[in-house]
Protein backbone atom coordinates (compact mmCIF):
# COMPACT_ATOMS: atom_id res chain seq x y z
CA UNK A 1 0.00 0.00 0.00
CA UNK A 2 1.57 3.38 -1.34
CA UNK A 3 2.66 5.41 2.14
CA UNK A 4 0.44 8.59 0.95
CA UNK A 5 -2.66 6.09 1.26
CA UNK A 6 -1.24 4.87 5.08
CA UNK A 7 -0.88 8.68 5.88
CA UNK A 8 -4.21 9.32 4.95
CA UNK A 9 -5.52 6.27 6.59
CA UNK A 10 -4.20 7.31 9.68
CA UNK A 11 -5.23 10.58 9.58
CA UNK A 12 -8.85 9.34 9.11
CA UNK A 13 -8.76 6.43 11.87
CA UNK A 14 -8.04 9.71 14.06
CA UNK A 15 -10.92 11.37 12.47
CA UNK A 16 -12.79 8.31 13.39
CA UNK A 17 -11.61 8.22 17.12
CA UNK A 18 -12.38 11.51 17.78
CA UNK A 19 -16.23 11.49 16.16
CA UNK A 20 -16.53 8.57 18.40
CA UNK A 21 -15.21 10.57 21.34
CA UNK A 22 -17.40 13.75 20.93
CA UNK A 23 -21.00 11.41 19.76
CA UNK A 24 -20.74 9.17 22.72
CA UNK A 25 -19.78 11.14 25.66
CA UNK A 26 -19.88 15.04 24.24
CA UNK A 27 -19.84 16.22 27.77
CA UNK A 28 -16.24 14.77 28.73
CA UNK A 29 -14.88 15.41 25.23
CA UNK A 30 -16.60 18.47 24.21
CA UNK A 31 -15.54 20.31 28.27
CA UNK A 32 -12.44 19.63 27.52
CA UNK A 33 -12.17 21.06 24.11
CA UNK A 34 -14.86 23.91 24.65
CA UNK A 35 -15.13 24.32 28.11
CA UNK A 36 -17.89 23.67 30.87
CA UNK A 37 -21.44 24.90 28.95
CA UNK A 38 -21.09 21.74 26.81
CA UNK A 39 -21.79 19.88 29.53
CA UNK A 40 -25.51 19.21 28.74
CA UNK A 41 -28.79 20.28 26.46
CA UNK A 42 -28.45 21.63 23.38
CA UNK A 43 -24.73 21.97 23.04
CA UNK A 44 -23.90 18.78 24.00
CA UNK A 45 -26.33 18.06 20.67
CA UNK A 46 -24.26 20.11 18.50
CA UNK A 47 -20.88 18.18 19.66
CA UNK A 48 -22.85 14.96 19.01
CA UNK A 49 -23.48 16.38 15.78
CA UNK A 50 -19.92 17.31 15.35
CA UNK A 51 -18.59 13.89 16.39
CA UNK A 52 -21.07 12.13 13.37
CA UNK A 53 -19.73 14.32 11.41
CA UNK A 54 -15.87 13.65 11.74
CA UNK A 55 -16.85 9.68 11.78
CA UNK A 56 -18.36 9.46 8.89
CA UNK A 57 -15.78 11.44 6.92
CA UNK A 58 -12.88 9.53 8.41
CA UNK A 59 -15.05 6.34 7.78
CA UNK A 60 -16.05 7.31 4.43
CA UNK A 61 -12.20 8.20 3.70
CA UNK A 62 -11.12 4.78 5.36
CA UNK A 63 -14.30 2.68 3.14
CA UNK A 64 -12.87 4.40 -0.37
CA UNK A 65 -9.33 3.46 0.58
CA UNK A 66 -9.82 -0.12 0.93
CA UNK A 67 -12.39 -0.72 -2.05
CA UNK A 68 -9.50 0.99 -3.99
CA UNK A 69 -11.83 4.44 -5.00
CA UNK A 70 -9.97 8.06 -4.74
CA UNK A 71 -9.43 9.31 -1.39
CA UNK A 72 -9.08 12.84 -2.63
CA UNK A 73 -12.53 14.27 -2.61
CA UNK A 74 -12.61 12.91 1.27
CA UNK A 75 -9.37 14.61 2.32
CA UNK A 76 -11.20 17.68 0.77
CA UNK A 77 -14.37 17.02 2.44
CA UNK A 78 -12.06 16.96 5.85
CA UNK A 79 -10.13 19.72 5.17
CA UNK A 80 -13.49 21.90 4.43
CA UNK A 81 -14.82 20.57 7.83
CA UNK A 82 -11.37 21.58 9.80
CA UNK A 83 -10.70 24.87 8.18
CA UNK A 84 -14.71 25.98 9.15
CA UNK A 85 -14.05 25.21 12.42
CA UNK A 86 -10.96 26.94 12.74
CA UNK A 87 -12.68 29.85 10.74
CA UNK A 88 -15.34 29.62 13.20
CA UNK A 89 -13.31 28.93 16.48
CA UNK A 90 -11.26 31.83 15.99
CA UNK A 91 -14.24 34.65 15.54
CA UNK A 92 -15.74 33.13 18.37
CA UNK A 93 -14.37 36.72 20.27
CA UNK A 94 -15.38 36.13 24.12
CA UNK A 95 -17.48 33.11 23.74
CA UNK A 96 -14.11 30.80 23.75
CA UNK A 97 -11.46 31.00 26.00
CA UNK A 98 -8.08 32.23 24.19
CA UNK A 99 -6.52 28.86 24.71
CA UNK A 100 -9.15 27.29 23.46
CA UNK A 101 -9.44 29.63 20.24
CA UNK A 102 -6.01 29.26 19.62
CA UNK A 103 -5.83 25.60 20.01
CA UNK A 104 -8.55 24.74 17.67
CA UNK A 105 -7.07 27.14 15.01
CA UNK A 106 -3.75 25.71 15.46
CA UNK A 107 -5.07 21.90 15.53
CA UNK A 108 -7.93 22.54 13.05
CA UNK A 109 -5.44 24.40 10.39
CA UNK A 110 -2.99 21.72 11.03
CA UNK A 111 -4.88 19.59 9.52
CA UNK A 112 -6.69 21.44 7.11
CA UNK A 113 -3.07 22.12 6.00
CA UNK A 114 -2.15 18.64 5.67
CA UNK A 115 -5.38 17.37 4.21
CA UNK A 116 -4.32 20.19 1.10
CA UNK A 117 -1.16 18.76 0.83
CA UNK A 118 -1.78 14.76 1.18
CA UNK A 119 -4.56 15.28 -1.97
CA UNK A 120 -2.44 17.37 -3.78
CA UNK A 121 0.38 15.00 -3.85
CA UNK A 122 -1.99 11.42 -4.30
CA UNK A 123 -2.65 13.64 -7.16
CA UNK A 124 0.51 13.92 -8.55
CA UNK A 125 1.17 10.45 -7.73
Amino acid sequence: MDILIVIALVIAAGRVAIGLALLLAPGRAGVSWLGPSVAGGSPAIAVRLLGVRDAALGGGLIAAAVTDQSIVLWLLAGVLADATDGIVCMTSGSELNRRTRIGTVVVAGGSAAAGIVLAWLICQA
